[in-house]
């Protein structure tokens, strides 16, 4: 007996839209993570035939569309608060539109928010940006990662990125199981 349920629930790739939150400072971290799920992780999961896509969103790849009398990062905003995963990447601050990004998807219901903090795994910085992370923590992923030029940088951003993939596989196998009529 074949199970129509699973196959047809593969049959399309489910795009899992991850918008990458960060100042200019994280330019090469955002160029690690777009060519880790290019690269890396979309090719195998065609590869293995399991019908997920990791789409990777700049801001920095588009010209912001907005309404006159709108702030620039409102349309950024907009975009955080309807992808599947606001990636905020942080190495010395938090900018302004970061910030706005952030507060913006711990208000929206359905969009995960995680952040790769790029200092010291052993200790919290008493930082302004150890302070805003501090006050958020329980409603956030946060991975300290070390400095962003060595190796737990990369295996952060891995680790991030095998759980999406993990998380959406594995939602997409209960889904696969519902009754279809």
């Amino acid at each position: 007996m074949h199970d129509v349920g699973v196959q047809l629930a593969f049959t399309n790739p489910d795009e899992f839209v991850i918008f990458l939150s960060s100042g200019d400072d994280a330019l090469r971290l955002r160029d690690l993570v777009e060519q880790l799920a290019q690269e890396a992780v979309n090719p195998e999961l065609l590869q293995a035939q399991l019908g997920v896509r990791l789409i990777i969103d700049r801001w920095e790849r588009t010209a912001p569309g907005r309404t006159a009398g709108e702030a620039v990062n409102s349309w950024f905003v907009r975009r955080a608060t309807t992808s599947s995963l606001a990636l905020c990447l942080l190495i010395r601050r938090l900018g302004t539109g970061t910030r706005e990004e952030i507060e913006a998807v711990l208000g929206t219901d359905g969009v995960d928010l995680s952040v790769i903090w790029f200092v010291d795994r052993t200790t919290w910085p008493r930082t302004a940006v150890g302070s805003f992370l501090d006050r958020h923590k329980d409603h956030l992923y946060i991975d300290r990662a070390g400095p962003p030029t060595e190796a737990g940088a990369a295996v952060a951003l891995v680790r991030l990125l095998l759980h999406v993939v993990m998380q959406r596989l594995s939602q997409q196998r209960e889904d696969g199981f519902r009754e279809r009529r």
